[in-house]
C-alpha cells in the first residue's frame, strides 16, 4: 500500500522488523542472570519471546515482507534486516 509516509513513523516499522527478526536468546540469559524470570526455558518465538505472533501473521510476514512491489515513485522498500540494524 506504501502508506508509510501517511503514518510518518519509520521507527515503528523498524521496530516491527526487529521484533520479527532479532534473536533474543542472549538478552533472556542476561535477564535470568540478573535474577528475573527465566525466559530461556521458553522456546524462541514462543509466547512472550521476541518474534512471537500468531502463525498466520508469521506466514504473511515471511511471504510478503521482503517481496513488496516498488512504490509509485519506483522506490523499493528496504529489507527487514536493513531497517533496524
Amino acid at each position: 500500500m506504501h502508506a508509510e509516509p501517511y503514518f510518518n513513523h519509520d521507527a515503528f516499522y523498524a521496530y516491527c522488523d526487529r521484533w520479527m527478526q532479532e534473536d533474543d536468546t542472549e538478552h533472556c540469559r542476561e535477564i535470568r542472570d540478573a535474577g528475573s524470570n527465566d525466559r530461556t526455558k521458553i522456546e524462541p518465538r514462543g509466547l512472550g519471546r521476541q518474534g512471537y505472533c500468531q502463525a498466520w501473521v508469521a506466514d504473511l510476514w515471511r511471504i510478503y515482507r521482503n517481496n513488496l512491489p516498488a512504490g509509485p515513485d519506483g522506490k523499493k522498500t528496504p529489507s527487514d534486516l536493513e531497517t533496524w540494524k
